[in-house]
C-alpha cells in the first residue's frame, strides 16, 4: 500500500498547486483505508446479532450495496481455493498466503486476484523453499517480466530455478540476471530461457558462473550468432574437450601454444581458475594469424560448432564484458514500473480499496445475500 499511495503522492505533486490538494488527501489515504476496513470488520458482529429481522428487513438495500463489495469477496474467496487446490496448502497455512495474495494484487501485478493466485501457485512450485517475502518478490518479478517481455510464469521461474540450482544464487539475482539478459535482446530467438534451462549445466562443468554464461551469450549473439543453442552447443563440446586428455585436444592446444594438461587441470578446478583458463583459450585463437592452423585448433577444442558458428562467433565468446550483473537491481526496476504512470497508480490504490475495505464489507455482507437466493 505504502508504494501505491507514493507513487500516487508523486504524480500528483507533478500537476498544478489545486491539485495538490488532493495529493494531501492521498497522503492521508494509507491510515484511512485501514482504519475503515477494521470498522466494518467490527460492525460484523453488531449484524450478526441482529439476526433474521435484518435479513427480513434490509434484504434488497444490502444485496444492492453488495455488490462490488460482494463480487470481489467472492472472487478473492475462489482465487484462495484455487490455491490451495493447487499446492495443497493447508488451510493452517493459508492466511499467510492470502496476505501473499493481496499484497501482490495491491502493489498492482496481475490482470485480476485470481491471476495473482494462479501465478503465485505457479512460483511455489517452481521455486521451492522460499520464505513468504521471497515468494511474493518471485512473483511480482515474475508477473513483470510476463507484462514486459511476454514470458510466462512457469517459463521464467522454471529458469529461475535452473540458474538457482546450477550456480547457487538466490531467485533475486536470477530474475536480475534474466531480466537484462531480455532487455539486451538475448531472446532474439526465442530461446533464452529454453538454453538457460538445457546448458546452466554445461556452464557449471567448466568451472563458469551464471554471469560468465550471460556474458558468453551476450558476446556471441552481438558477433552474429544465429541462435544461443549453437553457442551452448560449443560450450559443451569445450567442456567435454578441454578436459578429455584426447591426442586430439593436445594437439589443439599445442596449436595455441599452451600445455593441455595445465589447460585440463585448470578448466577441471573450477572458479575463477576456469574461467581464465576459458578466456585465455579464446584468446589464444582470436589471436592466431594463419586461418588454416586456427581452424584445426578450433576443431580440435570446439567440434563442429567452430565451423557452425564460425570462428568470428567463437573467438568472440568471453566471460570479461561484466554488462549483466546479478547484483544489478533490474527485476526491482522492472517491477516498479507497475506504477510509473498515473493510471496505474490509481489502479493500484483502487485495488488497495478494494482488498482493505470492500472485501471485509463483502465478507460481511455475503451470508445475507446468500440467504435470500
Amino acid at each position: 500500500m505504502a508504494k501505491t499511495v507514493a507513487a500516487v503522492v508523486k504524480l500528483i505533486d507533478n500537476f498544478s498547486n489545486p491539485s495538490k490538494q488532493v495529493a494531501k488527501a492521498a497522503r492521508d489515504m494509507e491510515k484511512r483505508i485501514s482504519h475503515t476496513g477494521q470498522v466494518f470488520k467490527n460492525f460484523g458482529a453488531i449484524f450478526e446479532s441482529a439476526g433474521s429481522s435484518l435479513t427480513h428487513a434490509f434484504t434488497l438495500p444490502i444485496a444492492t450495496a453488495a455488490g462490488a463489495a460482494g463480487k470481489f469477496a467472492m472472487d478473492a474467496e475462489d482465487a484462495y481455493v484455487q490455491l490451495a487446490a493447487a499446492t495443497g496448502t493447508s488451510a493452517a497455512e493459508m492466511e499467510k498466503y492470502q496476505d501473499v495474495i493481496n499484497d501482490i494484487y495491491k502493489e498492482n501485478f496481475g490482470e485480476s486476484i485470481g491471476d495473482v493466485s494462479n501465478s503465485l501457485a505457479q512460483v511455489n512450485q517452481n521455486l521451492k523453499g522460499l520464505d513468504t517475502s521471497a515468494l511474493q518478490q518471485s512473483t511480482e518479478y515474475a508477473l513483470a517480466m510476463r507484462d514486459v517481455f511476454g514470458v510466462d510464469v512457469a517459463e521464467s521461474t522454471r529458469s529461475a530455478d535452473t540458474l538457482m540450482k546450477n550456480f547457487g544464487i538466490s531467485s533475486k539475482e536470477a530474475f536480475n540476471l534474466m531480466t537484462q539478459g531480455a532487455q539486451s535482446g538475448l531472446n532474439f530467438s526465442d530461446e533464452l530461457y529454453d538454453n538457460l534451462n538445457e546448458y546452466s549445466v554445461q556452464f557449471k562443468k567448466l568451472g563458469l558462473n551464471a554471469e560468465d554464461m550471460f556474458s558468453i551469450y551476450s558476446s556471441g549473439a552481438e558477433a552474429g550468432a544465429w541462435n544461443l543453442d549453437k553457442i551452448g552447443d560449443a560450450i559443451k563440446e569445450f567442456s567435454i574437450r578441454s578436459i578429455d586428455g584426447s591426442n586430439t585436444t593436445a594437439e589443439g592446444f599445442k596449436l595455441l601454444g599452451l600445455n593441455s594438461d595445465d589447460m585440463a587441470a585448470r578448466i577441471a578446478a573450477g572458479g575463477d581458475s576456469a574461467s581464465k583458463a576459458f578466456d585465455q583459450t579464446i584468446q589464444a585463437l582470436a589471436g592466431m594469424e594463419d586461418p588454416v592452423k586456427q581452424s584445426a585448433a578450433g576443431v580440435a577444442l570446439f567440434g563442429t560448432m567452430w565451423e557452425d558458428l564460425s570462428p568470428q562467433v567463437v573467438t568472440s565468446l568471453t566471460t570479461s564484458r561484466n554488462e549483466i550483473d546479478k547484483t544489478k537491481d533490474a527485476a526491482d526496476a522492472l517491477a516498479e514500473t507497475k506504477f510509473d504512470t498515473f493510471s496505474s497508480a490509481l489502479g493500484g490504490l483502487w485495488r488497495t480499496i478494494q482488498v482493505d475495505v470492500l472485501q471485509p464489507i463483502g465478507d460481511m455482507l455475503i451470508p445475507y445475500v446468500d440467504s435470500v437466493k
